[in-house]
């Protein structure tokens, strides 16, 4: 079953996916949060209902207070790699 979770303070994140043999690794300029879930479909068989993954959900969070007329830049570099 794929994770859930929230973690803090991140300048990089890696995400695998072992069947397709894939590491997404996210790098940001600036640190931030990430929750992170699985997006499961429930179908129903003969044996009873089954829960199926069909993906996962990222969030990536950084608080960001501007007054009128000033400008912020930040960067988010995502890199695929095969396992």
């Amino acid at each position: 079953m794929p994770e859930i979770g929230e973690e803090e303070n991140l300048t990089r994140f890696e995400m695998v996916n072992g069947p397709d043999r894939l590491c997404a690794v996210f790098s940001f300029s600036i640190p931030v949060s990430a929750w992170f879930f699985p997006l499961m479909t429930v179908s129903k068989s003969e044996e009873g209902f089954e829960r199926t993954y069909q993906g996962s959900s990222l969030l990536f969070l950084h608080p960001i207070n501007l007054t009128p007329g000033q400008k912020t830049r930040f960067q988010i570099q995502l890199e695929l790699r095969e396992l």
